[in-house]
């Protein structure tokens, strides 16, 4: 007996547990994230506000976003371990839209990263540019920029969306597969990457220019 009622058929009944468990669809092996984060995301999981109009970029700011996005994916390579099949959808071999600016930097070493790729670092450059006036009065601005560009990324349908990644996770967890975290393990250095660059800027703003270097006779006056 169950309750008030009984059984009908041979149907296994499924039990919750609260313990905790080792999350068996990781993309590669890491250690669960904190409490902490974890009622971060949380908390803006479902926030879907209107993002009006995204800004645009120069043409320049997409190559320059391609030629930083290799330095993540290469990042990545070298501390994650990938399954196979993710780690085929972050680079291509020939790269056919290659810039000006990538001909000029590469020294044969260059990775040309996947068009999925590319979508997902400018998606990330537009929410920091979009917040851009709020970002030094804004907490946890690492994780809610992170969330909001996981929810832009989520009206695009194409991103690592081939038959391939579909069959790859058909039997995970739908709202944590490979996919979703292949996309989240981009987003996240990158944004790193961008706020460490900004916070630099800042307070090169504030404390001045320095002229030690240049000027050593007169570094007493400018008190440096």
């Amino acid at each position: 007996m169950y309750g008030n009622g009984s059984p009908l058929d041979s149907a296994s009944i499924l039990f919750v547990s609260s313990n905790k468990r080792q999350d068996a669809d990781a993309i590669c092996d890491y250690e669960d994230i904190d409490e902490e984060t974890n009622v971060l995301f949380n908390e803006f999981e479902h926030d879907y506000d209107e993002t009006t109009r995204m800004p645009e970029l120069e043409e320049f700011v997409i190559d320059i976003v391609k030629y930083t996005g290799g330095f993540i994916i290469r990042k990545i390579k070298n501390k994650s371990n990938l399954c196979g099949i993710c780690d085929s959808f972050l680079t291509e071999k020939d790269d056919v839209n290659e810039s000006l600016l990538l001909k000029l930097k590469t020294k044969g070493k260059l990775i040309n990263i996947s068009s999925d790729v590319h979508k997902i670092c400018l998606a990330s450059e537009y929410i920091i540019r979009f917040y851009s006036d709020e970002l030094l009065k804004m907490k946890n601005v690492k994780m809610h920029l992170t969330i909001k560009t996981l929810n832009e990324i989520s009206t695009v349908n194409t991103i690592f969306n081939t038959c391939e990644m579909k069959q790859h996770i058909l039997n995970q967890d739908p709202f944590n597969n490979h996919r979703r975290q292949l996309i989240q393990f981009i987003i996240e250095p990158y944004i790193t990457l961008r706020l460490n660059h900004i916070a630099k800027m800042h307070s090169l703003s504030m404390a001045g220019k320095n002229v030690r270097h240049k000027c050593t006779k007169i570094i007493l006056f400018k008190n440096q």
